[in-house]
């Protein structure tokens, strides 16, 4: 790009946000919008977006995109692949996707270990919290938190502020397994 550039670079993620002049308004829509919906998408598959200064003006935009579970279905199970990649890159492939943990047999993408990193440090979290801790929109939460719990590696519940008791919060499925053992245990011992 060799616009204005991004002063804030930061800031050049929420949505709305512009370095554009309002005569550049006039002839290009939806400015502001881009990067949010970018972010959004290529964080999602697994990805990293980096903003830099070009040498002279503008702006450099690198996407990394991260690999999908789809990509390495494409290989029949009994022939070679079709496509082979070099030692080095493929090396660079598993560090990227961190070799992701299996769930029943389903991946887990970043986004989802980083909520239930949360969820286990803080105990307890709704949609709201975790966007705020982790940056993801609310929607994104919502839906992730309700992905989490679908698995069984979540657990709601209907609490909330202010006696609110439409909003849910959610806890790690394995740490209430372990509290009403140790309830039911202290129970044993007393009889």
């Amino acid at each position: 790009d060799q616009g204005p550039g991004i002063e804030d670079k930061e800031k050049a993620f929420l949505p709305g946000y512009t370095t554009a002049t309002s005569k550049m308004k006039e002839y290009i829509r939806g400015v502001g919008s881009g990067f949010p919906i970018i972010k959004e998408t290529i964080t999602f598959s697994g990805g990293s977006i980096d903003v830099k200064d070009n040498i002279k003006r503008g702006t450099v935009i690198s996407l990394k995109l991260g690999l999908t579970e789809k990509s390495e279905k494409f290989q029949d199970s009994g022939s070679e692949p079709a496509v082979v990649l070099p030692p080095d890159i493929e090396s660079e492939k598993k560090t990227q996707i961190d070799i992701l943990d299996k769930f029943n047999g389903k991946l887990l993408s970043d986004r989802q270990k980083k909520i239930l990193f949360v969820i286990l440090e803080l105990e307890e979290a709704g949609p709201s919290k975790i966007s705020k801790e982790l940056g993801f929109s609310l929607s994104t939460s919502y839906r992730e938190l309700i992905y989490l719990e679908k698995n069984k590696l979540l657990t709601s519940s209907s609490s909330g502020k202010d006696g609110n008791k439409s909003r849910k919060s959610y806890n790690c499925q394995k740490k209430k397994k372990r509290e009403k053992e140790a309830i039911s245990l202290k129970s044993k011992r007393k009889d």
